[in-house]
């Protein structure tokens, strides 16, 4: 992973805020959701899980998610 790359924030906080200042939003976590397919399944969930603030709700459609061994990811036990 290239630790320069920033799409964690881009995707997290960037265009949520560009979504929400250019359209009619509920500018709320409990109104934002984030999904994604396959590895992207696997972001949205990490990018939820990192940003409780942002999202409301989280899905993962045939993503690669293994739950075990990932004691250092914030809320997951």
């Amino acid at each position: 992973v290239d630790p320069r790359s920033r799409y964690e924030t881009y995707v997290g906080a960037e265009v949520v805020a560009f979504i929400d200042s250019h359209f009619r939003t509920i500018a709320a976590r409990q109104s934002r959701a984030i999904t994604g397919l396959s590895m992207g399944g696997f972001g949205a969930l990490h990018i939820a899980l990192d940003r409780p603030a942002a999202f409301g709700a989280a899905g993962s459609i045939s993503g690669a998610v293994d739950p075990r061994g990932c004691e250092d990811e914030p809320g997951i036990n």
